[in-house]
Order: C-alpha cells, then sequence, then structure tokens
C-alpha cells in the first residue's frame, strides 16, 4: 500500500509545485504591471471634469478652464503645496487620449508668479470660515522670456490634490528675433510718453523684455511669439501724475 500510495501521491506533488511556482510568477508580473502603469501613464482627467469645463486649441494657443466637483484631476503621491502644483505641470496630462494639455517641456518653463493660501485670507477669517485651498500663479516663457499674458492658474485642496486648472498658453514655435537696440526702444516710449503727458521732466521706471503674441491677447489670429519691450514710464517727483506702460517692437 505504501508503495502505491508514493506513486500516485509523488505526481500531486510536482504539479502542486509547478502551480505555485506558476502563481508567484502571476503574482510578480501583476506587481510589475501596477508600478509600471503608476509611474508611467500620465493620469487622465476626462473622466473628473465637469460637463462645464472646456479646452480650446487654436494653431498657436491652448485656452482651457478644467473643474471638478468633490474629486480631484490630479494627486500627487508625496508632494505638498507649491511642489504638487509644479509636479502636475509636468505630469501634463491629456484630456480624452488627445494631444497633452501643455506643450513640451512646458514645467521647466513656468515660472511662479505669485501663490495665495486661502487659510490667511482675511475676509474668510472674519466671517469663521476655515477654507485650506491652495492658489498657483505660473507665466510661460520662452527662452527665459515671459509671454505676456500666458498664465497658467493650479487649485489645491488637502495639500496635494489638484481640483481646477486655468489657463491661456501659446504653442506656437515661431519667434522674432531682436533687431531694434533696446535703448532705441526706449527713447521710443519716451517720446510717445512725452506728447501724451505734455511735459518732458520723465523717467523709466522699469524695462521688461516680453514676447507679444496677438492670438494668446485675443488681437488677431497671428499666432507669432513678438519680441518686445515694456517700458514703464513716470513722471519726474512727487506726486506722481504720470505713469504709462508702453510695449516697443525689437524687431
Amino acid at each position: 500500500m505504501s508503495e502505491y500510495l508514493k506513486k500516485i501521491t509523488k505526481p500531486l506533488y510536482e504539479h502542486r509545485k509547478i502551480t505555485i511556482a506558476a502563481a508567484v510568477v502571476l503574482v510578480f508580473f501583476l506587481s510589475f504591471l501596477i508600478t509600471y502603469f503608476k509611474n508611467n501613464i500620465t493620469p487622465n482627467i476626462q473622466l473628473e471634469i465637469t460637463p462645464y469645463s472646456s479646452v480650446t486649441r487654436d494653431t498657436g494657443r491652448t485656452v482651457f478652464s478644467l473643474n471638478t466637483n468633490n474629486k480631484y484631476l490630479y494627486k500627487s503621491e508625496n508632494k505638498k503645496g507649491l511642489d504638487a502644483a509644479k509636479e502636475f505641470l509636468k505630469s501634463n496630462p491629456s484630456i480624452g487620449g488627445s494631444e497633452p494639455l501643455f506643450p513640451t517641456d512646458y514645467s521647466k518653463n513656468a515660472n511662479i508668479t505669485r501663490q495665495i493660501h486661502d487659510i490667511n485670507d482675511e475676509y474668510l477669517k472674519k466671517n469663521g470660515l476655515v477654507i485650506n485651498n491652495e492658489h498657483y500663479f505660473f507665466d510661460q516663457k520662452i527662452n527665459g522670456i515671459p509671454v505676456y499674458g500666458a498664465t497658467v492658474v493650479v487649485h489645491l485642496k488637502n495639500g496635494n490634490e489638484v481640483y481646477s486648472t486655468s489657463g491661456n498658453i501659446s504653442t506656437s514655435l515661431t519667434k522674432t528675433s531682436q533687431k531694434i537696440a533696446e535703448t532705441k526702444a526706449i527713447q521710443i516710449a519716451l517720446n510717445q510718453a512725452k506728447i501724451e503727458s505734455k511735459t518732458d521732466q520723465l523717467e523709466v521706471e522699469k524695462t521688461l523684455k516680453y514676447y507679444m503674441s496677438d492670438q494668446v491677447l485675443g488681437l488677431s489670429n497671428d499666432s507669432k511669439n513678438k519680441l518686445a519691450l515694456e517700458v514703464m514710464v513716470k513722471s519726474k517727483g512727487k506726486p506722481i501724475i504720470f505713469r504709462t506702460q508702453y510695449f516697443v517692437s525689437l524687431t
């Protein structure tokens, strides 16, 4: 009898070993898939957005407003606040499987310009409202130069959940190069300011280079990013009776 049992139990034992080995391989494969998809698949935010959200893509710009009710567009696993907002930009999510929301390398060229924490809002404090949402404003840059009016706002709740985002950004790769010296552009602005202010007691308060896109600004369908110099001119002395911002083309 013992010999008979040996003959029938051995194949059963061998079969059990094969089954256990297959199960181990399957668990390892499933674990690999979960890790891969978690780390490599950009979240699709189509399923979370509200019906009144929108994305408009023109030839050289994207305008969008994406919102949720009780869920989130994106959730960072280990980042909070500004770092979570930057991670969202870097993830560059797609909409319904279409092209990514932002241009390539947008996150590397986005510059934080303002941040608001509702917990510090005096009006909310005064009315006993405790809201812990955070709001981060980024401007777009091309070759280190900001694109005037091209802004993205990222809204966070619970420190790491993006519940809303909106923006108006340039997607055009066409840009102009500088042909006019900044000193000449400044003089052009001063000459115009003299005409408008009817005084020559003027001084330049600040200057800053920008790319200007008519399409981003809603002026025309021209999507070219044109280099310009912002010149802020004000009257000398106090009180300041004249202050005007001029944009002079550098091309």
